[in-house]
């Protein structure tokens, strides 16, 4: 992304023409110009030449799925002495632009009105982004940005996007988070739609930053990541929308100068159902607390033949569409096949449970997941949710995740005589039917954690065939001692 204008304004130390030197040096974005300026300064730079960061955090990779859509993103800088953009032969190359519109509360793009329309017009699917600073609030640089556009963002655009990085503004971290929240709230209130949100880890996780949480599963993410492996991201991302990962070297056809080049993680469908505002359908999960059931890898669940362990699965609602009774269902996958764990509790043999009431967008909803033992042995019971005669949640546009089968269970189906139930945990006297539990005397004996596909941890209860509750119990999970790492981030 570029702040340069931004930069040229406001330096009060360099001359105008010193300044568009430093911005035909930097070439690959504001970035590139940080770049420049440290290695001025005898600052390290890694084998990229971009400046180190140290970042007090672990971090994970996050590669880019197998469909990916590729989009550019510009400003003033790809129009070189005026030059115009031949918008027929980008659209012919790349999918989406998005446009630099604003900075601060004093820098408007000329060119952002006439690049969206004309890429618009060519079918390119379009946005704009605002550079934050720290100088001004986040409620004022929001509607500087507002301004700029027209008020509101049509369908079809992606959501606007703030550029976090700026790093020549005088702020604690505290403050730039405050800001920064500040610009986020005022533009979903004005439009409706949560914007996304650009950084890279050497500012978000480094002192710049700090690494606020709350951002990376709640926001989309754009993430600079000039690297040849897969970016990396704070440990509490959920995902990445998009990769920017060539900061300005990067050309393209019907382009004057070089500009930044990003991957849309996904499909042109999943890509169209967040520009439209998301998909009508879509879950997501919630850790640690959204199932029952072991993780695959730590079950399996032990049901003697005959018997029916109970237990739920739980969903965010992170769709546009309320999830009504009747209406969403919880199913086994492969997709309307008979599962040898039906129950009688289920629907049928290829639905499995609805929701009690209405679950609004961003509300929990929780499904009855009742599995009954039949064929002896260890098998896989896979899950997913169906929109009836709408959409499966796995099916783009529609429908925005998760994929099939990524919640599922172990079930391990013993003969009769083996009895499958915790009798109640360690310390406990009054156990319950619950699998593993270890309540204190004469309580409920909660059930040891365990959890879902995506990593849930919760418990999971069982009706055992005499009545009481004898058979083995689940392995506790041991402490996890998770040590930060040291991480030396690349500018992004």
């Amino acid at each position: 992304m570029r702040g340069a204008e931004g930069f040229c304004v406001t330096a009060s130390m360099l001359s105008r023409q010193c300044c568009e030197v430093l911005m035909r040096i930097a070439r690959a974005s504001f970035l590139g110009l940080v770049t420049f300026l440290a290695a001025c300064s005898g600052e390290g730079l890694d084998e990229s030449g971009e400046p180190l960061g140290e970042v007090e955090e672990a971090v994970k990779s996050v590669c880019p799925p197998q469909d990916t859509v590729l989009g550019i993103d510009i400003a003033s800088y790809q129009h070189p002495n005026g030059a115009a953009i031949d918008w027929a032969t980008v659209a012919a190359n790349r999918r989406f632009v998005i446009v630099k519109a604003t900075e601060g509360t004093g820098y408007t793009n000329k060119y952002y009105a006439d690049d969206v329309a004309k890429a618009r017009a060519h079918g390119m699917i379009v946005g704009g982004y605002h550079w934050l600073h720290y100088t001004t609030s986040g409620a004022a640089q929001a509607q500087h940005f507002l301004d700029a556009v027209g008020g509101t963002v049509a369908p079809g655009d992606f959501p606007p996007m703030l550029d976090v990085e700026e790093v020549n503004d005088s702020a604690t971290a505290a403050e730039r988070v405050s800001i920064m929240k500040e610009w986020l709230d005022t533009i979903e209130a004005a439009i409706g739609r949560k914007p996304m949100i650009y950084s890279g880890i050497w500012y978000w996780g480094g002192s710049y930053m700090k690494s606020p949480l709350g951002f990376g599963d709640t926001y989309p993410m754009v993430w600079a990541a000039y690297t040849q492996a897969c970016p990396k991201v704070p440990d509490d991302f959920t995902k990445l929308v998009m990769w920017q990962y060539l900061g300005g070297t990067g050309m393209t056809p019907g382009v004057a100068s070089d500009c930044d080049q990003d991957k849309f993680y996904g499909t042109e469908a999943q890509l169209l159902a967040l520009v439209n505002g998301g998909a009508d359908y879509a879950g997501k999960s919630l850790g640690i607390s959204g199932q029952s059931y072991p993780i695959t890898s730590k079950g399996p669940v032990i049901v003697a033949q005959g018997q029916t362990v109970t237990g739920w699965v739980k969903l965010k609602n992170v769709g546009t569409k309320t999830w009504k009774p009747g209406s969403v269902w919880l199913a086994p996958i492969p997709r309307d096949t008979k599962s040898p764990f039906y129950s009688a509790s289920w629907k049928s043999e290829t639905r499995i449970s609805t929701v009690k009431a209405d679950v609004a967008p961003n509300e929990v909803g929780e499904f009855e997941l009742d599995i009954t033992g039949k064929d002896v042995g260890e098998s896989i019971l896979s899950l997913g949710w169906v929109a009836e005669g709408i959409t499966w949640f796995s099916d783009p546009p529609k429908g925005g995740g998760p994929d099939d089968g990524y919640f599922a269970v172990k079930v391990n189906v013993v003969p009769s005589a083996t009895s499958a139930v915790g009798a109640g945990g360690a310390g406990g006297s009054g156990g319950t039917t619950n699998v593993g539990g270890n309540g204190g005397a004469g309580g409920a004996a909660d059930g040891a954690p365990v959890g879902d596909s995506a990593g849930c941890t919760c418990r999971v209860g069982s009706t055992p065939p005499n009545g009481s509750g004898v058979g083995s119990a689940l392995l506790a999970f041991a402490g996890l001692l998770v040590g930060l790492r040291r991480r030396t981030a690349r500018a992004s």
